[in-house]
Protein backbone atom coordinates (compact mmCIF):
# COMPACT_ATOMS: atom_id res chain seq x y z
CA UNK A 1 0.00 0.00 0.00
CA UNK A 2 1.24 3.52 -0.77
CA UNK A 3 2.11 5.75 2.12
CA UNK A 4 2.57 9.47 1.96
CA UNK A 5 4.97 11.29 4.18
CA UNK A 6 5.62 15.02 3.95
CA UNK A 7 8.88 15.88 2.20
CA UNK A 8 9.31 12.42 0.64
CA UNK A 9 8.77 11.15 -2.92
CA UNK A 10 5.73 9.10 -3.89
CA UNK A 11 6.43 5.41 -3.55
CA UNK A 12 4.01 2.60 -4.35
CA UNK A 13 4.14 -0.98 -3.27
CA UNK A 14 2.47 -3.74 -5.22
CA UNK A 15 -0.03 -5.91 -3.40
CA UNK A 16 1.03 -9.04 -5.30
CA UNK A 17 3.40 -11.81 -4.40
CA UNK A 18 6.52 -9.67 -4.73
CA UNK A 19 6.68 -6.77 -2.38
CA UNK A 20 9.03 -4.79 -4.60
CA UNK A 21 8.82 -1.02 -4.10
CA UNK A 22 8.50 1.28 -7.14
CA UNK A 23 9.72 4.88 -7.18
CA UNK A 24 7.50 6.68 -9.73
CA UNK A 25 9.75 9.75 -9.90
CA UNK A 26 12.63 7.84 -11.48
CA UNK A 27 10.95 6.51 -14.65
CA UNK A 28 11.33 3.27 -16.59
CA UNK A 29 14.80 1.89 -16.86
CA UNK A 30 18.20 3.46 -16.48
CA UNK A 31 18.60 7.09 -17.44
CA UNK A 32 21.49 7.93 -19.73
CA UNK A 33 23.12 11.25 -20.52
CA UNK A 34 21.46 11.17 -23.98
CA UNK A 35 17.92 11.38 -22.55
CA UNK A 36 18.13 15.02 -21.38
CA UNK A 37 19.86 16.00 -24.64
CA UNK A 38 17.13 14.30 -26.67
CA UNK A 39 14.43 16.12 -24.68
CA UNK A 40 16.24 19.46 -25.07
CA UNK A 41 16.41 18.90 -28.84
CA UNK A 42 12.69 18.05 -28.91
CA UNK A 43 11.80 21.23 -26.98
CA UNK A 44 13.95 23.36 -29.32
CA UNK A 45 12.34 21.86 -32.43
CA UNK A 46 8.82 22.26 -31.04
CA UNK A 47 9.45 25.90 -30.07
CA UNK A 48 10.45 26.66 -33.65
CA UNK A 49 7.65 24.58 -35.20
CA UNK A 50 4.96 26.22 -33.04
CA UNK A 51 6.35 29.68 -33.82
CA UNK A 52 6.24 28.94 -37.56
CA UNK A 53 2.68 27.57 -37.29
CA UNK A 54 1.54 30.70 -35.41
CA UNK A 55 3.16 32.97 -38.00
CA UNK A 56 1.55 31.02 -40.85
CA UNK A 57 -1.85 31.35 -39.19
CA UNK A 58 -1.41 35.10 -38.72
CA UNK A 59 -0.36 35.52 -42.37
CA UNK A 60 -3.40 33.50 -43.51
CA UNK A 61 -5.79 35.65 -41.45
CA UNK A 62 -4.25 38.89 -42.78
CA UNK A 63 -4.35 37.62 -46.38
CA UNK A 64 -8.00 36.62 -46.01
CA UNK A 65 -8.97 40.00 -44.54
CA UNK A 66 -7.30 41.85 -47.43
CA UNK A 67 -9.28 39.99 -50.10
CA UNK A 68 -11.68 42.33 -51.92
CA UNK A 69 -15.41 41.82 -51.48
CA UNK A 70 -17.44 40.55 -54.39
CA UNK A 71 -19.50 43.42 -55.76
CA UNK A 72 -23.07 43.00 -56.87
CA UNK A 73 -23.54 39.47 -55.54
CA UNK A 74 -27.11 38.80 -54.43
CA UNK A 75 -28.75 35.77 -52.82
CA UNK A 76 -32.42 35.28 -51.96
CA UNK A 77 -33.78 32.80 -49.44
CA UNK A 78 -37.35 32.25 -48.32
CA UNK A 79 -39.33 30.15 -45.90
CA UNK A 80 -42.22 28.99 -48.07
CA UNK A 81 -43.58 29.41 -51.63
CA UNK A 82 -47.34 29.53 -52.22
CA UNK A 83 -49.93 31.20 -54.43
CA UNK A 84 -52.11 34.22 -53.75
CA UNK A 85 -54.81 34.97 -56.39
CA UNK A 86 -52.93 32.93 -59.04
CA UNK A 87 -49.65 34.79 -58.37
CA UNK A 88 -46.56 33.23 -56.86
CA UNK A 89 -45.82 34.32 -53.29
CA UNK A 90 -42.86 33.83 -50.97
CA UNK A 91 -43.23 33.88 -47.20
CA UNK A 92 -40.45 35.69 -45.30
CA UNK A 93 -38.09 36.34 -48.23
CA UNK A 94 -34.56 37.48 -47.36
CA UNK A 95 -32.37 39.18 -49.95
CA UNK A 96 -28.65 39.49 -49.09
CA UNK A 97 -25.73 40.77 -51.10
CA UNK A 98 -23.44 43.70 -51.78
CA UNK A 99 -24.07 46.88 -53.72
CA UNK A 100 -21.84 48.26 -56.48
CA UNK A 101 -19.54 49.82 -53.84
CA UNK A 102 -19.10 46.53 -51.97
CA UNK A 103 -21.32 47.49 -49.03
CA UNK A 104 -23.24 44.50 -47.63
CA UNK A 105 -27.02 44.71 -47.37
CA UNK A 106 -29.96 42.61 -46.14
CA UNK A 107 -33.60 43.12 -47.17
CA UNK A 108 -36.31 41.10 -45.42
CA UNK A 109 -40.10 41.12 -45.76
CA UNK A 110 -43.10 39.25 -44.46
CA UNK A 111 -44.31 38.39 -47.99
CA UNK A 112 -43.28 38.83 -51.60
CA UNK A 113 -46.03 38.48 -54.22
CA UNK A 114 -45.03 38.24 -57.88
CA UNK A 115 -46.75 40.79 -60.12
CA UNK A 116 -48.97 39.02 -62.65
CA UNK A 117 -48.01 40.54 -66.01
CA UNK A 118 -44.31 41.02 -65.16
CA UNK A 119 -42.56 37.89 -63.89
CA UNK A 120 -39.44 39.89 -62.93
CA UNK A 121 -41.22 42.18 -60.41
CA UNK A 122 -42.62 41.48 -56.97
CA UNK A 123 -44.44 43.47 -54.31
CA UNK A 124 -42.96 43.18 -50.82
CA UNK A 125 -45.04 43.56 -47.64
CA UNK A 126 -43.59 44.85 -44.31
CA UNK A 127 -40.10 45.50 -45.67
CA UNK A 128 -37.00 45.90 -43.45
CA UNK A 129 -33.65 46.85 -45.06
CA UNK A 130 -30.18 47.13 -43.49
CA UNK A 131 -26.93 48.30 -45.09
CA UNK A 132 -23.45 48.80 -43.66
CA UNK A 133 -21.39 51.58 -45.24
CA UNK A 134 -17.60 51.64 -45.71
CA UNK A 135 -16.97 53.75 -42.59
CA UNK A 136 -18.83 51.20 -40.46
CA UNK A 137 -22.04 53.23 -40.35
CA UNK A 138 -25.13 51.03 -40.21
CA UNK A 139 -28.38 52.20 -41.81
CA UNK A 140 -31.81 50.66 -41.48
CA UNK A 141 -35.10 51.45 -43.22
CA UNK A 142 -38.59 50.00 -43.02
CA UNK A 143 -41.77 50.35 -45.08
CA UNK A 144 -45.19 48.76 -45.30
CA UNK A 145 -44.76 47.93 -49.01
CA UNK A 146 -41.98 47.92 -51.55
CA UNK A 147 -41.18 46.83 -55.10
CA UNK A 148 -38.48 44.36 -56.11
CA UNK A 149 -37.39 44.53 -59.73
CA UNK A 150 -35.02 41.69 -60.60
CA UNK A 151 -32.22 42.72 -62.95
CA UNK A 152 -32.71 46.50 -62.51
CA UNK A 153 -30.20 48.72 -60.72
Amino acid sequence: MAQWQPGKRAVAESSGESSRRRDWAVGDGPQTTADPQRYTRFVTIMKRALLLAALALIVAVIAYSLQPREKGRVAMTFEHVGTVANDLAMIKPRLTGTDSSGNPFVVTADRAIQDGPNARRATLKNVQADVTLKGGTWLTASAETGQLAVGKK
